[in-house]
Order: C-alpha cells, then structure tokens, then sequence
C-alpha cells in the first residue's frame, strides 16, 4: 500500500509548483516583451522601405519636373510617372529587389 503524504512534502511540492508556475510566467513575460520589439522592427524596416520608395519617386519626379514644385504639382507629377511604362518597369524592378534582400 502506498503511503500516506504527510504535511511537509506536501508542502515542498506545492512550493515547487509555485516555483515552476512563476518561472513559466516569467518566460511567457519575456517572450511577449521579445515579440513586441520583433513586430516593432517589421514596422520600422516597413516605414524605411516605404521612404526609400517615396525618395526614389519623388528623385524620378525632381529630375523629370525640376524641384521648385507644390505638394499639388508633385501629386500630379507622380501621377503622371505612374502612367509611364518605362518609370512603372523600373518601379517593378526596384520592388524585386526589396523582396529578394
């Protein structure tokens, strides 16, 4: 017949539960901290792509219309970039870059 626990180990083994149970809240803890910075750095590298893509429309934009523009005439400028064929393969181009780094 197995024996009877007594109040001592008892004891022992609930501490070491609660020992076990706040270890693995602490790692849960660290682990959402380090999941948070991850998804913070996917937004940042995100914004910096984005600029680099904006700087190098509104580079395109600056050499074909000259740098003494309006937010409005440079809206209209990119525009009309778009439609162009030859700048819209260099965007493409400049796109599968970003994605294969």
């Amino acid at each position: 017949m197995a024996r009877k626990m007594t109040l001592e180990p008892a004891i022992r083994q609930a501490e070491d539960a609660d020992k076990r149970v706040a270890e693995a809240e602490n790692n849960l803890t660290a682990a959402k901290k380090k999941q948070a910075a991850s998804w913070a750095k996917v937004d940042e590298i995100r914004a910096e792509q984005e600029q680099a893509r904006f700087n190098s429309l509104a580079r395109i934009a600056i050499e074909k219309f000259g740098e003494n523009v309006t937010a409005e005439q440079f809206k209209e400028m990119l525009d009309t970039i778009m439609i162009n064929d030859e700048i819209s393969e260099y965007i493409n181009s400049e796109k599968a870059k970003q994605n294969t780094k």
